[in-house]
This record gives structure tokens, sequence and C-alpha cells, in this order.
């Protein structure tokens, strides 16, 4: 009896809980039950602070923890802005996954979350009250001298501690340190003072490796592709700033490359300049009179490894000219055979002096003598120009002016009286300047022979000359018997 009572109790007490009526929802407005800190809470918002840092020595990995003693310096006024990846969602699993096989190049995005964000003086700026998802970081402004950190993707929540203990929750606010280096400027110098065509121009390529943990140093290289006027060799590139360093020296045609890859990369030493020499010989006159070059430099990002875009340098450029003109005589007729030289005066010097120093006369071509052709031509093209030399205006060419000087005249026509002087200048690179002398526009006069003036040996004249050598003799000889006689 008592065990049918206890059943019918139980029973009854069961009843009542089946027949309880469910607790009510939640009103509107009211807290939401907690979630689990192992699951994603789609409700919960969370903040992104980035601490842009300046020229790391090491990489340590990222936690999305604000770090002690993070490496490099802070870098301010460095902008970024943050985009909501519209192609991704994070609160399923199977969403996480294809979430996680996104790039930034493979990411959607739509506007701009809350527009630019610039990093003050800790090198920090912040997002807050941000919704759950995946986020595009593009750096958009980069402060000068340095290069941009490249675009990278935050998932906001990630979990948390999870490369030192494995992660137990969700941490919804997440910290980054992209990194900045130095974006030091590629210069290219050249040394052409003074050198025609046929000779040599030197160029000078300086470049200083951006600092980066040496383990993270994959690439560096060089490389310089020249005019197709000019002629270079192994031999004719020197490399400083690599010694101890295993480097490669190329040249494929036009093109110089050096390079160090791989492990040697790894030896190349923080700030320590690279200077590239080439040494090449202009074999013809480029094109319009303008020698242009350019060299690039390569590097791979420290962060990505990846090989980036190379940094140009400046421009170096080299001017051309030349002369022409006809040789002629009184009447306007060609005359051939005339030949001439080309001297350099220096700043202050004339001509008469100059072309009394060998070392002033030009070659052109390998050439220092010019001829007058069978239609009197004389073409003289590829002289440096007188005023731009190494790359600039000021200090002028070696050679301020040129003097032209007539070695030969024509038979029966007299040489010149002065050098002719004329100045090439790069404003007119690649066309050919008329030399006048005594005539039209590019005509140069010779005069005929004077010594055709001159009174005519033989014949009558002779004759006379002998008869008065006689009247004297035979004068003498009488003056002296008479003076026997008496």
């Amino acid at each position: 009896m008592k065990t049918l009572k206890k059943t019918l109790a139980v029973a009854a007490a069961c009843g009542m809980l089946i027949a309880a009526p469910a607790p009510a929802l939640a009103q509107e407005g009211a807290t939401p039950q907690g979630v689990n800190a192992a699951t994603i809470d789609p409700a919960k918002k969370g903040s992104l602070t980035i601490f842009k840092r300046a020229n790391p020595t090491s990489l340590g990995e990222p936690t999305g923890l604000e770090e002690a003693t993070p490496n490099g310096e802070a870098l301010p006024g460095a902008g970024f802005t943050l985009y909501k990846v519209t192609n991704a969602d994070i609160t399923t699993n199977d969403g996480l996954v294809a979430a996680g096989k996104l790039t930034p190049k493979t990411a959607e995005t739509g506007a701009a979350v809350g527009g630019e964000q610039t990093t003050g003086d800790d090198g920090s700026a912040t997002w807050s009250d941000l919704p759950v998802g995946v986020y595009l970081v593009k750096e958009t402004t980069t402060p000068a001298g340095y290069q941009a950190a490249p675009d990278f993707l935050v998932f906001v929540p990630m979990t948390a501690a999870n490369k030192e203990q494995g992660g137990t929750s969700w941490q919804y606010d997440v910290v980054a340190y992209p990194k900045n280096y130095n974006q030091n400027e590629p210069t290219k110098t050249v040394k052409d003072s003074g050198a025609n065509v046929g000779q040599q121009v030197s160029f000078e390529i300086k470049a200083t490796p951006r600092p980066m943990p040496a383990d993270k140093r994959k690439l560096f290289r060089i490389v310089d592709t020249l005019d197709s006027s000019l002629t270079v060799t192994k031999d004719d590139v020197t490399v400083e700033g690599l010694e101890g360093i295993n480097y490669n020296v190329d040249v494929d045609g036009q093109t110089v490359t050096v390079e160090v890859s791989g492990d040697e990369a790894q030896k190349i030493e923080n700030g320590k300049e690279v200077t590239v020499t080439i040494n090449a010989t202009v074999k013809s006159k480029p094109e319009g009179g303008q020698l242009v070059n350019q060299a690039n430099v390569f590097e791979n990002n420290p962060v990505t490894g990846e090989e980036e875009k190379g940094k140009p340098t400046n421009e170096t450029k080299t001017y051309y000219g030349g002369v022409t003109f006809k040789k002629v005589d009184g009447e306007g007729n060609t005359l051939e055979g005339a030949k001439f030289e080309v001297y350099g005066a220096a700043e202050g010097e004339e001509c008469k002096a100059a072309v009394q120093n060998s070392d002033a006369k030009q070659a052109v071509g390998g050439n220092t003598e010019f001829k007058s052709a069978e239609d009197g031509t004389v073409t003289i093209d590829g002289l440096h120009v007188n005023d731009f030399a190494d790359n600039a205006a000021d200090p002028k060419n070696e050679y301020v002016k040129y003097c032209l000087l007539e070695t030969q005249a024509p038979k029966g026509f007299e040489l010149l009286a002065t050098p002719v002087e004329f100045e090439l200048t790069a404003e007119k690179a690649g066309t050919l300047l008329p030399l006048t002398v005594g005539g039209k526009e590019g005509e140069i006069v010779n005069l005929e022979d004077t010594t055709t003036r001159l009174p005519n040996t033989g014949g009558i004249g002779v004759l006379i000359f002998v008869l008065a050598g006689l009247a004297v003799i035979g004068g003498g000889v009488f003056a002296a018997r008479r003076n026997a006689a008496e």
C-alpha cells in the first residue's frame, strides 16, 4: 500500500513538471542570456587597434594581443582604412573555414568603416564598435620615406591565446602590428663630361637595402637596361658594399643585373649602401641626341616574402650634337680634300691657345681628322654639348666651346686664318649646327692661293736680272783697266 502511494506521488510530480508552463520569453530590451565563451556571439561588438611600428629588427608571431615591448619604433602619421568583407561569415563553421581561404585580393568589400584613421604619436589607431566579421585593412597614407605595409585581413573575433596554449575563448578586441620599413630612394649619376661618341661614360647606381630582420631578406637586385647606343661587358661593371657576399653580375644584351639571393641575401648589412658602377662605351649617337638611362632596385617584402615592384632611380641624361658645312671657293664651287680637327676650349680659354694643346683634340667615333667630301661637305656629329654635363647644367662640360681648325687646305687655296669657334647646346641636341665663314649660311669659303700674286720666276724676268748683273760686272772691269792705264 505504501509502495503504491509513493508511486502515485512520483507520477503526480512528473505530471506537474510536464504540465508546468514554459518560461516566458525575454521582453524587448531585456539582457539576453550569455553565450558560451567557446562560441562566437554574433551580437557582440569588437574593436581593432593598430600599433604602427617602423624598421623592426625582428618579427614576432602575431597573437592579436597587445605586446609589452613591441619591436621597432612607433610611427605616427600613417593612415589606415578599414573595410568590412562581404563574402565572409565567420558565425558558422563552414563560413569560418571558407573565410580562412580568403586573401586581401579575393576578399570582396563594401564601403569603408568609419573613414581613414591616422596613427598618433604612439603609432596607434583604433576602430571601436565593430560587428562580428572579417575586415580588410589598407594603409592609405604612408609617411614620407617609408614603404606602405601590405594589405591584411583581420577576424573580429579571433581565438584568444591560440599560439601559446590553444584557445578556449574568443577575443573581440584585436590588436595588430603592421610594419613599415624605410624606403630609401635609389639614385643614379653619370660622369660624361668631355665624352663624345666613341668614348666611355660612367654610370653609378647607389641603393641602400631596406632595414629588415636578416632571416627575412631573400632578395636584393639592381637592374639597369642601357640605351641601345651603348655597349658594356661584365668587365665594365664593379660593385661596392657587398664585400664577403656572393653576388652575381650578369650582362644580357643591354641589361646589366647585380643580384644577391637566398642565404647570401641574409648577409646583407642593414643600412649599408651598395654601389654599382657601369663604364659603358657610346658606340653611336643616340636617337635624338639624348642618352637617357634609369635603373631599378628590387627587394622582397619582409612580411610577405614576395618580390616587390622595382623602385626606380632618377633618370640621367647625356646630350650630343654636331656641326656641318660645305667647303667652297669664292664663287661657291665645292672644294674637296680640306682637312680639319676639332679642339675643346676650357672656361676662359681662347681658341688660338686651345689648338696648341694636343690633349684637347676631340675624337668622335674614333676619328680625329675630318675631310671635305667630293661635294665639299663636312659633317662632325657626336660631340658632347657644351652647356650640360654629369646630368646638370652646372658645372658645364669640360669644354665650354669647340674650335674647328683647318689643318690642310684644298690644292690651290689658303688655310683659314684662325680656328672657327662654335658651341653646342642641350636644347638643340641631335641637330647639326651649320658653320659659316665668308659666304652663305653653312659654307666656309677658302681664299685662292695668294702666291700667284708674286713675280714669276724664269723667262724674261730672269734675263733682265742676268743682263743687269753683267752690266755691273762689265762696268767694274772697265773702271779697273782705266785706273791701271793712268
